[in-house]
């Protein structure tokens, strides 16, 4: 029990705790994963939407004559004189464009053909000849009319150290269009608060945001400290091969949770949790559920020790009086006490036990009665022997008298008395159960007058099958005297016997006498008085008698119409030896 209490109890409960810790991880990670992927997105629409509105408003001042005229006149005149009014409208004509990020812009930088640069804004001292020298100026300038944003790792070539939280943007005017027809190249440089903000707000204390280029390069992040860039970076290399998803990895030597995603700008959004946040959670839970657990299986334990005596005392008496009485003896008891189902086993044990005791004094008193019927039955063989004698007496009487019908009659009833009380067993031929009826039909032709014909038809090989004795004679008995006896006319009885199929034979008794109505087969038995029989037996017990011999599949079938005489048939199995049964009788 106790064994089966650990497999049914304490091992479900470990696997419950387990599973449910599982489900709550699952849970929380899906959870985590959804709000972090709500908060990408929400930040990648806004951020893409800023970035287009710049790359759009850089696009149109391209396009603007009146811009590229102004710097056009501005640049000449710095070969010759300063001219304060081109700057004034350029200023006006700029601020029409930037009006939103003017107080972030920092500086536009305009290179011009072969060398120089005008800086407006702001001066950025920056190396002329050696930018011209890299590899990104050389790529810009081969993509015309084409927006560029540029990351971290590309402003390296901004020396001022404040310059290092701004974000840039290049362009390279076409030359298929008078418009900047001077210029290679535009850089603007802006402070990247304008795309800060918008990470900021989505930003929690315990987690970070950041966003990378096309190129897998770092452009801004929520935090103001900014991180090194992906190469750098090895955690981030996994984000930047996928298209989205979430894994854990090792930050600054502990586990966080990464949430990523690439908008239609190609950027990837990549949301940093820390992992011991929320594991702390789950820790908490399983913590809990194994103490609560621990708990409830110690009170369990204590209950089903309890329990267990409660059970297993009873049950062991029980076991100890029933091998006491496996020895014979019954005079056992057993206290009915215990749980309920122990409380009934104790008092079913009791009632049986009583009840054996009756069975057995039943048997006892059944036994003592047979042994008395087996003397009476030993006493009264002397009458069958005293009344043959005396038939063998009238018989020679008879013979000396000359009276035949008297010696045949006394012949027959001699020889059918002596067969019946001498033969052991109930089991008799075919053969001899027909020469049985021929001595019957004598005594009943002396009684009743020669007024009825008998045909006999049996076939050859069913005679040595084995049927019960004096089975057929209480038919052709009733048929007889019930049947011939009040019909008109001389009287025809036919007894035939043929095989069924391999396992059963029938024999069929026809008569045609008067014949019974449907109400008076109903009604058989009565019909036939049992002091008329030769053996006390009706066709209902006949019935009975092979049912219980051979089973529900045998026995008897009448069919009577009045006037037209009764037929019966007989169903009976084929048997080649008597069956093994009490030669005592059926």
């Amino acid at each position: 029990m106790f064994i089966s209490f650990f497999i049914m109890i304490l091992l479900p409960i470990f696997l419950i705790t387990v599973i449910s810790v599982t489900l709550y991880h699952s849970i929380l990670m899906e959870t985590i994963t959804s709000r972090a992927t709500t908060t990408l997105e929400l930040v990648s629409s806004t951020v893409d939407n800023e970035v287009g509105r710049i790359k759009k408003t850089i696009a149109s001042l391209l396009k603007d004559h009146e811009v590229s005229a102004s710097i056009s006149r501005i640049l000449r005149a710095e070969d010759l004189l300063e001219s304060p009014t081109y700057k004034q409208k350029l200023d006006q004509q700029l601020s029409n464009y930037f009006h939103h990020y003017w107080p972030d812009l920092i500086s536009i930088v305009f290179f011009r053909k072969n060398q120089g640069a005008y800086y407006y804004q702001r001066n950025l001292n920056l190396n002329e000849k050696e930018i011209r020298q890299t590899p990104w100026y050389s790529e810009m300038l081969q993509s015309k009319n084409k927006v560029h944003l540029f990351d971290v790792q590309e402003q390296v070539f901004l020396a001022d150290a404040d310059m290092k939280s701004s974000f840039t943007a290049v362009v390279a005017p076409g030359d298929d269009g008078p418009f900047f027809a001077d210029i290679d190249l535009i850089l603007f440089v802006f402070n990247d608060n304008i795309l800060q903000q918008h990470l900021e707000s989505q930003v929690s204390k315990s987690g970070e945001l950041l966003v990378l280029n096309e190129n897998a390069s770092f452009i801004v992040s929520g935090n103001t400290e900014g991180y090194k860039g992906v190469f750098e970076d090895p955690y981030l290399l996994r984000a930047q091969r996928e298209e989205a998803g979430y894994y854990v990895a090792e930050i600054n030597q502990k586990e966080s949770f990464v949430v990523y995603l690439t908008s239609k700008l190609g950027w990837k959004y990549i949301r940093i949790i820390p992992y011991e946040r929320f594991i702390k959670k789950v820790k908490g839970v399983y913590e809990q559920t194994i103490w609560i657990g621990s708990i409830g299986i110690i009170i369990f334990l204590f209950i089903s020790i309890l329990i267990v005596s409660y059970i297993v005392k009873p049950i062991l008496s029980l076991v100890k009086q029933m091998n006491v009485m496996k020895t014979g003896n019954l005079n056992v008891q057993i206290a009915e006490r215990g749980p309920l189902e122990i409380f009934l086993l104790s008092k079913t044990f009791n009632q049986m036990v009583l009840r054996m005791k009756e069975l057995i004094l039943d048997v006892e008193e059944k036994e003592r009665q047979k042994k008395h019927a087996e003397i009476a039955a030993l006493q009264s063989q002397i009458n069958p022997h005293f009344l043959l004698n005396t038939l063998n007496t009238i018989k020679l009487m008879a013979v000396m008298a000359k009276s035949q019908h008297i010696q045949k009659m006394t012949e027959s009833l001699t020889k059918l008395l002596s067969f019946t009380f001498n033969r052991g067993g109930i089991y008799i031929t075919i053969e001899e159960e027909i020469g049985l009826l021929g001595h019957y039909l004598n005594i009943m032709k002396v009684r009743y007058g020669d007024s009825f014909d008998v045909e006999i038809r049996v076939e050859e090989r069913l005679k040595s099958f084995h049927i019960l004795k004096l089975l057929l004679q209480p038919i052709i008995e009733n048929a007889v005297i019930h049947g011939l006896q009040s019909a008109e006319g001389r009287g025809r009885l036919s007894i035939t016997g043929e095989f069924m199929n391999e396992e059963s034979l029938c024999f069929c008794i026809q008569d045609n006498g008067v014949g019974m109505s449907d109400a008076e087969l109903g009604e058989i038995e009565p019909q036939y008085p049992k002091r008329e029989s030769f053996n006390g037996m009706g066709l209902q017990n006949v019935h009975q008698r092979i049912q219980l011999n051979y089973g529900p599949k045998y026995g008897l079938k009448i069919v009577s119409k009045p006037g037209k005489g009764t037929k019966v048939d007989i169903c009976l199995p084929l048997l080649e030896a008597p069956l093994n049964l009490d030669s005592g009788g059926d």
